[in-house]
């Protein structure tokens, strides 16, 4: 079994809601997959605390990974 090491889906529904679909950084709409053309980015970063995947820690940004978009 795979270990999940990020938000889970209707966390990630939560921060797509409150940003209104659009990357926080840029205001580009975000479409497609996860991963592809968008990111959820950590605030202060993935540090095991209880509240490290919660939607208060969290932006939706465009770049779907370290190196493109305003995730890079």
């Amino acid at each position: 079994m795979k270990r999940r090491t990020g938000p889970d889906e209707a966390t990630v529904a939560l921060v797509l809601q409150r940003e209104h679909g659009r990357c926080v950084r840029c205001g580009v709409a975000l479409g497609g997959q996860r991963g592809l053309g968008w990111s959820i980015h950590h605030r202060r970063g993935r540090d095991g605390k209880p509240d490290s995947h919660s939607v208060q820690n969290l932006l939706a940004v465009c770049g779907g990974d370290n190196a493109t978009g305003c995730h890079g």
